[in-house]
């Protein structure tokens, strides 16, 4: 990939990751999972790509990763209030693993020469929404409708 394309991808996974920003800032819940869910758009294409080009298994593996978050951020209207543990314990396990996945991230941003450093702040990011989420759940802070 050169480097206008990495800059251009950039530039729109900071823009995604903002709108996962805002969610967590206005307690809406929709826009944090569009902002996990536009980024996982934009990495899993990429390394699909990366994979046919080059046959390397990393880009599947990290496609395949980046595929479950895209699954897991899905946005969907369903309401649920604290009477219902077992939403709330799927919520936290599903904060969990895109903690888990982005820290992936963080580790192939800084193991892959052709991925700029930069992209690990955005996963960086990613992790400490979901860390905080999870706090806030655990607080009995965040009632989700």
């Amino acid at each position: 990939m050169n480097e206008t394309t990495l800059l251009t991808l950039g530039i729109i996974a900071g823009a995604v990751t903002l709108i996962s920003v805002y969610g967590v800032i206005k307690k809406e819940r929709k826009f944090f999972l569009l902002g996990l869910f536009l980024y996982s758009f934009l990495v899993v294409p990429n390394e699909l790509m990366a994979y046919f080009d080059s046959g390397n298994m990393v880009h599947l593996m990290t496609a395949g990763l980046w595929a479950v978050q895209f699954v897991i951020a899905f946005p969907v209207k369903a309401s649920y209030d604290s009477s219902n543990t077992v939403a709330y314990m799927l919520v936290k396990k599903m904060l969990l693993a895109i903690i888990i996945i982005n820290l992936c991230g963080i580790s192939l941003t800084y193991n892959v020469e052709a991925l700029p450093d930069f992209f690990s702040l955005y996963h960086g990011i990613f992790c400490a929404l979901s860390t905080l989420l999870i706090i806030k759940f655990h607080r009995g802070e965040i009632v989700a409708e």
